[in-house]
């Protein structure tokens, strides 16, 4: 949510305007390890050298308030068209996972979003309505399962202040801090489950797990603006959110084993805090034949005016060299202070349109989102975030108190399929002008 380019964007903010999304509503979709130390005295130089294959992309690493170098505009692109109709994929199988070994709890195998839409409808024939039809008997590969236990094998990525694990001390005041840790996997491991374990409540504001190819620093204390080009996001945490699981036969690579966790302290006192917050990852090496991966959606580049209701920023995903159809899964919106709402829809190829959710927001109350859809090539997808800003003073993009975000996280399969090259953030991100 932090990045050291983020003062770039003051200077191109007055040549963004964006565009409002439709307001059409829709129905909600609703080892045993530790880590070790960090990069210690022979770790990082020597177990760190070498990039993972998954992960090489021209991003940058930070925090999720990292500005872009340029954000431009997508000419003749505003306002989705009203939707031409939907020929939706109703007719979805019911069945029995398996694929993967995994053994399943029977009530872990319903729908978690009961107002769940089949999104692989295109533009009837005939331009008939949107429907909001919300089958439950999705095939069972698409349905987010939490792992069993006999699966995992638990990676823990806490806080800490120093290389023998001493809990971090959280200074008062808006903090933004990272961590580095080296599990230094020795063969090919899968995340299956990411869960935050948070132990002050009142001060964490957010969480970002970063899996890296290589470091170039030292731990376990490093700056959020420390980085280099093999990282990507694997998880996120924000208060309200789900904890973050995937299909029974699929999984996300976590590379070589290192990471930086990434948490945003707000401690109002005047005394430092000692915090051990973190994730805790179900991992294995008994690999699931799918991939999925985090992509982050939304507008890097606004400004909120002053006096303003429901003021639209939209974001427009076009994804990079599409060769196939995209399968979206989960989708969590974060937004600060400002925040009242926000939308997604696929914008059709043929002109139609289907809405994903449209949904009210809250700071503090992040929800998640299971929504499976599908976007086809030649579609684009367009996030919208809505601010109340009451104040006269314009806020701008930031992580701090005082300023706003515009970020949609979304578990997607094939793994790093909803990215664009657009601008220069995070190599799994798919951000733009409406």
């Amino acid at each position: 949510m932090g990045r050291r380019f983020v003062w770039l964007v003051v200077s191109m903010l007055a040549a963004c305007t964006p565009v409002a999304a439709p307001a059409t509503s829709a129905p909600q979709g609703s080892k045993a390890q530790t880590a070790d130390a960090g990069c210690e005295a022979s770790g990082c130089d020597e177990r760190a050298s070498s990039d993972s294959p998954t992960q090489v992309g021209n991003g940058r690493a930070g925090g999720m308030d990292a500005g872009p170098k340029a954000q431009p505009s997508a000419a003749g692109k505003g306002a989705a068209a009203p939707a031409a109709g939907r020929a939706g994929d109703a007719a979805a199988e019911s069945g029995k996972a398996g694929a993967g070994g995994s053994s399943l709890d029977a009530s872990a195998m319903q729908l978690r979003g009961q107002n769940a839409m089949a999104g692989n409808g295109g533009g009837g024939a005939g331009g008939g309505a949107m429907t909001t039809d919300k089958p439950t008997n999705k095939p069972v590969t698409d349905m987010l399962v939490r792992p069993a236990e006999s699966e995992c094998e638990y990676l823990e990525l806490r806080a800490k202040n120093d290389a023998a694990g001493a809990p971090y001390q959280v200074p008062p005041g808006d903090v933004l801090q990272c961590f580095l840790i080296d599990a230094g996997f020795d063969a090919p491991t899968q995340a299956l489950e990411f869960k935050a374990m948070i132990e002050h409540p009142e001060l964490v504001n957010h969480m970002v797990v970063r899996s890296w190819g290589r470091s170039d620093v030292r731990g376990p204390l490093i700056s959020c603006s420390e980085g280099n080009e093999t990282y990507a996001m694997v998880g996120v945490w924000a208060p309200g959110m789900d904890d973050w699981y995937y299909p029974a036969d699929m999984g996300i690579d976590l590379g070589r084993g290192l990471f930086t966790l990434e948490i945003r302290y707000v401690n109002p006192g005047s005394t430092t805090v000692e915090d051990s917050s973190g994730m805790r990852v179900c991992t294995t090496k008994k690999l699931r034949p799918r991939t999925a991966s985090m992509s982050w959606l939304g507008n890097q580049v606004f400004v909120v005016p002053g006096s303003v209701s429901d003021y639209p920023v939209g974001g427009r995903c076009t994804p990079k060299n599409q060769q196939e159809p995209i399968h979206i899964l989960r989708v969590a919106p974060y937004m600060n202070a400002l925040g009242k709402r926000a939308t997604m829809q696929i914008d059709r190829i043929d002109g139609s349109m289907d809405l994903l959710f449209d949904e009210p927001h809250a700071a503090g109350q992040n929800k998640s989102y299971d929504i499976p859809a599908t976007v086809r090539v030649g579609d684009t997808v367009l996030s919208t975030c809505y601010y109340d800003n009451p104040s006269p003073s314009t806020v701008s993009v930031g992580v701090r108190n005082g300023s706003e975000l515009c970020h949609f996280f979304v578990l997607a399969y094939p793994a790093y399929s909803l990215i664009s090259d657009t601008i220069d953030i995070e190599h799994n991100s798919c951000l733009g002008s409406p």
